[in-house]
């Protein structure tokens, strides 16, 4: 992330606030419905966040690309969102941004769910 662009769209507690969550959601057993953390940093320029490969695209574009999903389809992802922030809940945190395009796909089609920014932590 550059920070000259974060501080230009005022963006620095949303960035402090996703690495908070990501930590908070990354430690111990890690929820393989998450994208996770494994390390930050910064350099002079840039805010640095070395989160999970996720190489399959997001639903939204999926979504664009094939339309509606199959019921089956629709109840395995809603099966994996759902576990996915029951891990979030079990380490007190709300995530508040759910939609297609921050659910993301890996290369064997299951979901991690994305984009901590708006999370808050209600322990």
């Amino acid at each position: 992330l550059d920070k000259k662009r974060i501080k230009m769209k005022q963006g620095e507690t949303l960035a402090l606030n996703e690495r908070i969550m990501l930590s908070l959601v990354s430690t111990g057993e890690d929820c393989p419905f998450i994208v996770c953390m494994t390390y930050a940093f910064h350099t002079p320029d840039k805010l640095c966040f070395i989160l999970d490969l996720m190489n399959g695209g997001d639903l939204h574009y999926h979504l664009s690309q094939h339309g509606v999903f199959s019921e089956q389809e629709m109840r395995f992802y809603a099966a994996e969102v759902i576990l996915g922030l029951e891990h979030m809940h079990s380490r007190y945190v709300v995530y508040r941004d759910l939609k297609p395009a921050n659910i993301l796909l890996d290369e064997n089609g299951h979901i991690r769910i994305s984009d901590l920014g708006l999370a808050c932590d209600f322990s």
